[in-house]
């Protein structure tokens, strides 16, 4: 996958371990994504010109740390929560069971691959895995370099990329949308 506006990325928040901090990773002690400080969004092109961007306003997720220090993140959306900001047909045609099919899959999941803490804070590419109506196909987003001391509690961490509709059997309204979706994701942490 090449990086995008967007992208299921939320895995980078996992990057908040960093040397010297107090915050413990792992076991129950995992921190958890704040949904209501956080924000995914999906973005649309239009093959007629213009763009579709929506936000799902609700999602949860956790980071693990791993017996090796790396890091692991689970991140779920709800794809019955998107709100679109087009027009009223685009969030029917998003719903429908051409393209989400929200009544049969509820939820878009990702799962990294393990990672080493420094992604957070350096930035890059971050591997893993999106399901997305029942289809689950290996992706990599774009973590942006941190912008403060402690990512996910001092400052955002963005993650962005795209995925083909494509690859997850999202093959209707081609006349109209291109068939780049992307995902990007303003993360915040908190402790359980």
């Amino acid at each position: 996958m090449k990086p995008g506006p967007a992208g299921a990325g939320l895995a980078l928040v996992a990057g908040l371990w960093l040397p010297g901090w107090s915050l413990a990773i792992g076991g129950e002690d995992s921190p958890l994504i704040d949904p209501a400080t956080s924000r995914a969004g999906i973005v649309v092109d239009l093959r007629l010109g213009g763009r579709v961007r929506g936000d799902f306003q609700a999602l949860e997720g956790r980071i693990d740390r791993l017996e090796d220090e790396r890091l692991q993140v689970s991140v779920r959306l709800d794809a019955r929560s998107l709100e679109l900001d087009g027009p009223a047909w685009m969030g029917r045609s998003m719903r429908s069971e051409k393209f989400l099919d929200v009544q049969a899959h509820r939820w878009i999941h990702f799962r990294s691959e393990p990672f080493a803490p420094a992604l957070v804070r350096d930035g890059g590419t971050l591997a893993g895995t999106v399901e997305l109506r029942g289809v689950a196909r290996p992706v990599a987003f774009q973590v942006a370099p941190s912008a403060c001391e402690a990512p996910g509690y001092d400052c955002d961490i963005p993650v962005a990329g795209q995925v083909s509709r494509r690859d997850f059997g999202m093959e209707a309204y081609r006349v109209w949308l291109r068939d780049e979706v992307g995902f990007d994701f303003h993360v915040r942490l908190r402790q359980p």
